[in-house]
């Protein structure tokens, strides 16, 4: 495992979890399939969130890390500015 693969595996799994989040509650089939396979749909996001990373950095592809590290605050902006606005508008009963 090299770092380079480590660091991708962060980036996707980020992504992942800001998409997943805002499906679920979107898609009440999904958030429902998540509580029915792990037991609560948060544990399952976090359980497949594991797996998805170990994947990615075991086999994922090397990528040049200084290729990679400019993306990482913007994605973990985007994603957490994204959860942020779901959730907001969701409270003021935008969606």
């Amino acid at each position: 495992m090299k770092i380079e693969s480590v660091f991708l595996a962060t980036l996707l799994v980020i992504v992942f979890i800001a998409t997943i989040t805002i499906f679920a509650e979107l898609y009440k089939p999904a958030k429902d399939w998540l509580a029915n396979n792990f037991w609560h749909h948060w544990l399952g996001k976090g359980i497949i969130s594991i797996g998805l990373f170990i994947v990615i950095s075991l086999f994922g592809p090397k990528i040049e890390i200084k290729k990679q590290e400019k993306f990482l605050i913007p994605v973990l902006a985007i994603s957490t500015m994204a959860i942020i606005a779901f959730f907001v508008s969701h409270a003021l009963k935008f969606f």
